[in-house]
């Protein structure tokens, strides 16, 4: 039957297990900021659905969210969300663009990084959480644009 194309209007759902903590990390409580879902903007110039751009791999991949994270004690600190699609969630390229367009394929990969680790009241940074280190999360579709015109497969 085919995967949903994804389109301007649909969102990205970032998730983890208990939707508030990367599954490797369960010590500290991650909120994301801005909060899921995000809203996505497609670029195809071409591809439309309903008069909506399709969305191409870097529409999503270059999008990123800020989230601020607190362990134990320690407070404030704060990182980048970025995602990376699977090759479920990209279509063969089409034959007007030679592009690839983004369908829902499943969840796909988000990487939680530190840009700030968080301090204890002492002002001593988060040992287990340097700059630069991350942790892995999970991402979804959402088509609130309920675009059930047209599928790819």
């Amino acid at each position: 039957m085919g995967e949903i194309v994804i389109i301007t209007g649909d969102t990205i759902t970032i998730t983890t297990p208990d939707k508030t903590v990367p599954p490797n990390d369960a010590l500290a409580l991650y909120t994301l900021t801005p909060a899921t879902p995000l809203l996505l903007t497609g670029s195809s110039p071409n591809f439309k659905v309903r008069g909506a751009p399709a969305c191409w791999p870097t529409d999503v991949e270059t999008l990123k969210t800020g989230f601020m994270y607190t362990s134990g004690s320690y407070v404030g600190g704060t990182g980048i969300v970025s995602l990376k699609l699977k090759d479920a969630n990209k279509s063969q390229a089409t034959k007007n663009s030679n592009e690839q367009i983004v369908i829902n394929g499943g969840a796909f990969e988000a990487k939680f990084t530190i840009t700030a680790p968080a301090m204890n009241p002492n002002a001593m940074p988060d040992p287990s959480r340097p700059v630069g280190s991350s942790k892995d999360g999970s991402a979804s579709f959402t088509s609130p644009t309920k675009n059930n015109i047209l599928r790819v497969g």
